[in-house]
């Protein structure tokens, strides 16, 4: 799904955005949009943002092949970019709580300053609908401590270990626990991410 070749010999406009010809047509090359966010997705690939991107493979419409392709209406019909790297890169990096200072991170934490003149630091917004990590680890491990439903063998383990971090796809299992049982307390930020995109999964 990528590799670090893909950043080499980037603009100067990615370490020193705010010159004006930092403007479109510069874009930080897709190549290395694809290896970011494999780097963010093999550290912690139980981030909501991971979740996207696992589905938009299964899909067909992954980082690599074609991210734009007509799977892509599977993980969302409203949201076109969804399956998108930069789009995942933006999701982590700006809107995941506690997630910026990971090492994918570190491009987009350069070029997307106060003040960049890059374009689409602006215009690609990370798919806002989507909880964040932290709170669907929360929200999970919850109901699986309180009720034990179905899918939270998926997670258990982790947490019985001490860990802080569920190891499996939590927004899945958050999702498939929500869905059969909408009203449970903990699944307030299912049910607004809902309500912010209903065409989520398809």
């Amino acid at each position: 799904m990528g590799n670090d070749t893909g950043c080499a010999n980037l603009d100067i406009c990615v370490t020193e955005p705010s010159r004006a010809n930092c403007t479109l047509p510069f874009k930080l090359p897709h190549a290395c949009s694809v290896s970011d966010a494999t780097r963010l997705c093999n550290a912690m690939h139980f981030m909501t943002a991971c979740s996207v991107a696992k589905a938009c493979t299964t899909s067909g419409a992954d980082w690599a092949k074609n991210a734009l392709g007509p799977g892509r209406v599977n993980v969302s019909r409203s949201n076109a970019d969804i399956c998108r790297p930069f789009q995942h890169i933006v999701t982590v990096c700006r809107l995941d709580d506690g997630m910026s200072k990971m090492a994918g991170c570190a491009h987009y934490n350069t070029m997307c300053v106060n003040g960049s003149k890059v374009d689409m630091c602006s215009n690609v917004t990370g798919i806002t609908a989507l909880p964040t990590t932290k709170e669907v680890n929360t929200q999970v491990r919850s109901i699986c401590e309180a009720k034990g439903a179905p899918g939270c063998e998926e997670c258990m383990a982790s947490w019985r270990a001490g860990k802080t971090w569920g190891d499996c796809d939590l927004l899945s299992v958050y999702s498939r626990l929500c869905s059969s049982s909408p009203d449970m307390k903990q699944c307030g930020a299912w049910n607004t991410m809902c309500q912010a995109d209903p065409t989520l999964w398809g």
